[in-house]
């Protein structure tokens, strides 16, 4: 990725995982773009040091 940081494939995995988890609990389905920019911020996110359980809460946050 010129110009910007790499993301471990495991890690996008792992929040794609986490992501689609709280989806299904929610009975939600997103457009492939959403879902891309929603995998960006929380893989972001857990690149800066959060937690499942943080990225748990971001989702909640989300769906407030």
């Amino acid at each position: 990725m010129p110009g910007g940081r790499s993301v471990d494939l495991e890690t996008i995995k792992f929040v794609d995982a986490v992501l689609e988890e709280w989806l299904q609990k929610k009975g939600l389905r997103l457009k492939p773009e959403r879902r891309a920019g929603i995998l960006a911020v929380l893989c972001d996110y857990l690149a800066k040091g959060a937690t499942e359980k943080d990225l748990q809460e971001m989702l909640k946050v989300l769906s407030a």
